[in-house]
């Protein structure tokens, strides 16, 4: 599972110019127990979001993530 992950993360970065050029605008917001790291460039955003807390937190981000079954 760890594998499958790294890999995952892998490809991304390779196949995505946002993640690997430094024309990419970072933006960091690292003050509370949830980091948010957000990537822009004109063709694409990406928003990073780690939970370092201990509790649950709600999502603030502009990602909808499908139900899970």
């Amino acid at each position: 599972m760890l594998y499958g992950a790294w890999s995952a993360l892998i490809n991304l970065r390779q196949q995505h110019v946002v993640f690997r050029s430094p024309a990419t605008t970072v933006t960091l917001e690292v003050a509370s127990a949830v980091k948010r790291i957000y990537l822009a460039r004109p063709t694409m955003e990406v928003e990073i979001v780690g939970n370092f807390g201990v509790t649950l937190q709600p999502n603030r981000s502009r990602i909808t993530t499908p139900p899970r079954y």
